[in-house]
């Protein structure tokens, strides 16, 4: 169990955009940090459709 004692922080950063009229594509990146709490960078990217 992680101890999430103290001040932290989460900084997420993103962007969608639409590709067509029927899709978007998306990315954010995140990461925790402060106190007793540190993640690596995460990013995350992909696809919505819509029909």
């Amino acid at each position: 169990m992680q101890n999430l004692s103290g001040t932290w922080y989460e900084f997420i950063l993103g962007a969608t955009t639409k590709l067509s009229d029927h899709s978007t594509g998306y990315i954010n990146a995140e990461k925790l940090f402060g106190g007793e709490v540190s993640s690596n960078w995460q990013v995350n990217a992909g696809c919505r459709w819509s029909f």
